[in-house]
């Protein structure tokens, strides 16, 4: 109910930044912005206002008017510590067992990229998806040495300092001949594919359906009744929309949302919102939590941001959902073969 978190806000302020005339007064409508893409599918005239509001981001950067106060904090973490949640370097293998330790060792040309949030925050995520893998027999390594994939600078307009992020990733990558790049996270998978040249990207998603599509992995039925939230990029930007669903049929009985596929609402986590707008990104959350509880008993989802938050908002709200990410479940799933 905020006329600055709406797109027609965007369209203005991009049309004052973009001409010249930047302003403080933009910077709300332009960083409130998660990037979802559901603005542009719904415009009756085709107005990309992610990219634009993307476009904004950098020109507002480069004016001396951003980052926000949140985001250099994070800006700063990502330079210092090789993150951007904040932690110290020293702790981001912390939920790793001593019989994987090997993965650091290996020569694989297919590498996990582990990413931020699942390395300290949602540790779930990574746990879940090495020990899956490595279950299934898939080859790959882990690489002691990864820092963020630049990401949230890109987001908050750093182009820079982004780059050099970049430059420097590539550059370990191919000195450890590193040739393709599993993820788990989408905002990862986007960074990589748009930003990254030289290596093959897979989502995890990607990866296990095109296994279980092969009929190299089954998983047995957990009897619980299941619906899953799309991650933005993942899903309207990339079009993942039938893979994690014909994974979770095989494990349960998949209900959907009243707005799900490419008009399902977004967690509200992605693009710097969740730092800089907690109260945006936490009510979104709870719409969307709201809709998940009428239908099902579990919300799955494959991004480990979509994760953090809707777990969050269902922790603090006392919502009483479980809120998981794909591996999770089809890890229980395995156990029983």
């Amino acid at each position: 109910k905020r006329e600055e978190f709406s797109p027609r806000a965007r369209l203005r302020a991009a049309r004052d930044i973009l001409s010249g005339s930047a302003s403080r007064d933009h910077l709300a409508p332009i960083f409130s912005c998660t990037q979802c893409g559901l603005c542009a599918r719904v415009c009756p005239e085709g107005v990309d206002i992610p990219a634009l509001v993307e476009l904004c981001r950098v020109e507002l950067h480069e004016r001396g008017l951003a980052p926000l106060p949140q985001h250099r904090e994070i800006i700063a973490s990502v330079l210092e510590l090789g993150n951007s949640v904040k932690k110290p370097r020293e702790g981001k293998w912390s939920w790793l067992p001593d019989r994987y330790l090997y993965l650091f060792e290996k020569k694989s040309p297919t590498l996990l990229f582990v990413g931020c949030l699942p390395s300290y925050l949602t540790k779930e995520v990574a746990a879940t998806t090495v020990e899956l893998l490595s279950r299934l027999g898939i080859d790959f390594r882990l690489l002691r040495e990864e820092i963020c994939c630049g990401a949230p600078l890109f987001n908050y307009g750093d182009r820079v300092d982004a780059e050099r992020i970049v430059e420097a990733n590539a550059r370990m990558f191919e000195r450890e001949g590193i040739e393709s790049i599993v993820v788990a996270c989408p905002g990862c998978y986007r960074t990589f594919e748009r930003r990254y040249g030289g290596f093959e990207v897979v989502h995890v998603v990607q990866l296990l359906y095109d296994l279980y599509e092969a009929g190299e992995v089954e998983f047995r039925g957990l009897g619980t009744r299941l619906t899953y939230h799309d991650p933005c990029h993942l899903s309207r930007e990339y079009g993942f929309y039938e893979e994690p669903r014909a994974l979770l049929e095989a494990v349960g009985e998949l209900v959907e949302m009243e707005e799900c596929r490419e008009w399902g609402l977004c967690c509200g986590a992605d693009a710097g919102v969740r730092p800089a707008f907690k109260d945006l990104s936490v009510s979104l959350a709870l719409e969307r939590l709201r809709q998940a509880k009428k239908v099902a008993e579990i919300v799955v989802t494959a991004c480990p941001f979509c994760l953090f938050n809707l777990n969050y908002a269902n922790l603090k709200l006392e919502l009483g959902m479980r809120v998981a990410y794909l591996t999770e479940l089809l890890l229980e799933a395995c156990r029983g073969r």
